[in-house]
């Protein structure tokens, strides 16, 4: 019979229409009952550490029922789906996109019980923000909101974590809870990384800074070499490419991604983007049942705050600090002089204000006082246009300042990140000299002027 519907074309016409309709009724079903349904999908984040010989050879088991929930909207032309990539490139080559160790991801990852999912939060990835609204949602207290906590609140809080749990209470949480992932452009991500460690923290220019220089750059004056307070961009591209391709470690804020969050053992269920992230964390937390509009809302102005109020800090740390007030490398006022600058390069504060009181003047403040000038500044600067386009001039300063060798290395060591998340592998900005663009008036990385 088959054979004769040649003869009817219109018959066939029909016919072949309701199959193709069929099939995408199918599939859209299919693809529903996958989103909505809430056994579909699982959680788990993950913090950096060496995993304890408990958890050694330990991973989540595969479901092939489980749904694809990603979050991927990087502003691409047709970008992909994340989860179905990284399964694809795993099976692929398992290793590789693996990362050095099979279950880092399960040291230090976040528990919370009342939903049922498990997130360990990576650093330059909005882990500071994460940390604090899973306390949120996951105490028994009532808490206003996130932000009460500051920033270095978010990595002192009581949360409760997988290596407390033993093998048996694991294997549970494997089987039974959610487990998701927020990635980020590596490129930007080391970029922070820099501004706000190896730049403008004095207490990883004692034990990080002084390590890079010494091993990048042998012929460096002795005073840097001795303090490591002029660590270049350049020099933490050639130290990170180094010790990586050595088979080495670094600190977590400069790690790449897939190293930390093992995505070919974890098989994550949630993967969205930090350069989406109010929207993604939406959807994931609507997914849980979790009210969150409301600190969704409150992520810029508490993020502001939060930047403002940790300079405040962080300076008076220093000053309340004995020991590194006796230590001739760092002086409070150009440690503070550092900072204005990061935030100068965040775009909360305009270049054109730079910081005037003197050091005498800087130490008759207390906190509050240095703080409400923070704001004052912040505010005066909101409506200068320079702000909105500090972030790029700075970031594409930092790469501009990177021999091209370098930065083909840098390439070669991110094309894995950049094919698991997709992210461009040679951003063209950077890349190619004829995209180039001019990064403004102000150098922002000049160390004499900081």
């Amino acid at each position: 019979m088959f054979f004769r519907l040649h003869r009817y074309k219109k018959v066939t016409l029909i016919g072949l229409t309701a199959c193709v309709l069929a099939t995408l009724y199918i599939t859209r079903e299919k693809t529903f009952k996958n989103f909505t349904d809430p056994h579909s999908w699982r959680l788990g984040f993950d913090l950096p550490g060496i995993l304890t010989e408990k958890f050694a050879n330990t991973k989540r088991p595969s479901e092939e029922t489980k749904s694809s929930i990603v979050v991927s909207v990087e502003s691409t032309p047709a970008p992909i789906d994340i989860k179905e990539n990284v399964q694809s490139l795993c099976s692929k080559d398992f290793s590789r996109y693996n990362g050095y160790r099979n279950n880092t991801y399960l040291q230090s990852s976040i528990i919370i019980s009342k939903y049922k999912f498990v997130t360990c939060v990576l650093p330059k990835t909005g882990c500071s923000f994460l940390k604090r609204f899973l306390y949120f949602i996951g105490s028994n207290k009532s808490i206003s909101s996130p932000f009460i906590y500051s920033l270095y609140d978010a990595h002192v809080l009581p949360l409760n974590t997988t290596n407390k749990l033993t093998a048996k209470q694991l294997e549970e949480v494997q089987r039974e809870y959610k487990f998701a992932l927020f990635v980020r452009d590596p490129y930007k991500r080391l970029f922070s990384g820099y501004v706000d460690k190896i730049f403008s923290r004095y207490d990883y220019w004692d034990f990080l800074s002084k390590r890079i220089i010494n091993k990048v750059r042998p012929s460096a004056p002795d005073k840097s070499k001795k303090c490591g307070t002029d660590t270049r961009f350049t020099d933490v591209v050639r130290f990170l490419v180094s010790e990586i391709s050595e088979g080495k470690s670094v600190d977590s804020h400069f790690m790449p991604i897939h190293f930390l969050s093992n995505p070919c053992s974890a098989k994550y269920d949630f993967i969205g983007k930090l350069e989406n992230f109010k929207t993604d964390a939406a959807t994931l937390f609507s997914e849980l049942h979790v009210k969150y509009q409301s600190t969704l809302d409150e992520i810029e102005t508490g993020s502001i705050k939060d930047e403002l109020k940790d300079v405040a800090d962080i300076v008076f740390s220093v000053k309340n600090n004995k020991r590194f007030n006796e230590n001739p490398c760092f002086d409070i006022h150009n440690i503070t002089r550092r900072l204005w600058r990061k935030l100068q390069i965040k775009g909360l504060i305009s270049y054109k204000f730079n910081l005037t009181i003197t050091k005498k003047e800087l130490l008759s403040l207390n906190k509050t006082q240095f703080l409400s000038i923070l704001t004052k500044y912040n505010k005066k600067s909101s409506s200068e246009p320079d702000c909105h386009k500090a972030r790029k001039f700075s970031y594409l300063e930092a790469y501009y300042s990177v021999p091209q060798k370098d930065l083909e290395d840098l390439a070669k060591l991110f094309s894995t990140e950049c094919e698991l998340w997709d992210y461009p592998f040679k951003p063209d900005i950077i890349f190619d000299s004829d995209k180039r663009i001019s990064t403004g008036p102000i150098t922002y990385f000049n160390f004499d002027d900081v």
